[in-house]
């Protein structure tokens, strides 16, 4: 089928959060990290934590719980820095973010699939734009946020460079797509396809689920 808007179920449950007394958020921020290291760096377990407690939103019923104001959202943001650990370069790829979600899942006790998609520096490298739609395509079909790896914004204002953020729907619009990205306790749009077309360094992108399976999914514009 030809999908035009795409966006998770639960976000604006499992993504509001109460920063102060009665002021509300969207999401988590890594400033809240306690050690400067920390929020400096710290934007991959912030996204990291951000989409473990969506996948603990859906196993609410099985004992498992998500945080819902700053205190509870920074214990969890600590843990999820224990396994999905920047280094001197932060975590510069889909594939060491997977690598650390994935240990973090693990220590949480869920079963999960890593799919990752990197955007490589080379221009001749990369994946065609179709396939990157199609990888947030499939991901948010099956009701899972999507991490994104930003080395360099391009010609996007509003991204920070070398900066991972959490994809929670796209728009087709005409020939672009449109990404809603969460990021610091805010909601913005980017427009993935001048980002794909401006990046120099390029980024990725990855997902989890139960399972590894793919959908038949019509991406055409």
């Amino acid at each position: 089928m030809k999908m035009h808007q795409l966006s998770l179920k639960h976000g604006d449950a499992v993504f509001r959060i109460e920063e102060s007394p009665g002021e509300w958020i969207v999401g988590y921020k890594q400033e809240w990290y306690p050690e400067e290291q920390q929020r400096i760096s710290g934007c991959g377990p912030t996204v990291a934590c951000a989409i473990m407690s969506y996948m603990m939103y859906g196993k609410a019923g099985e004992g498992f719980s998500f945080p819902t104001n700053r205190s509870d959202c920074l214990a969890a943001m600590e843990e999820a820095w224990r396994y999905v650990t920047p280094g001197d370069e932060g975590i510069p790829t889909a594939g060491m973010f997977c690598e650390g979600f994935l240990k973090y899942a693990g220590a949480k006790g869920l079963e999960v699939s890593a799919h990752d998609l990197d955007i490589p520096q080379d221009v001749s490298l990369r994946p065609a734009f179709s396939e990157v739609v199609e990888f947030i395509t499939v991901a948010l079909h099956s009701d899972v946020p999507v991490a994104f790896l930003n080395l360099c914004k391009g010609n996007i204002c509003d991204l920070d460079p070398w900066h991972w953020v959490v994809i929670v729907s796209i728009e087709y619009i005409k020939d672009s797509v449109v990404a809603c990205i969460m990021d610091e306790g805010r909601l913005f749009d980017v427009d993935l396809k001048m980002w794909y077309d401006t990046t120099v360094r390029g980024g990725g992108f990855a997902y989890f689920s139960p399972n590894a399976a793919k959908m038949d999914i019509d991406i055409s514009l």
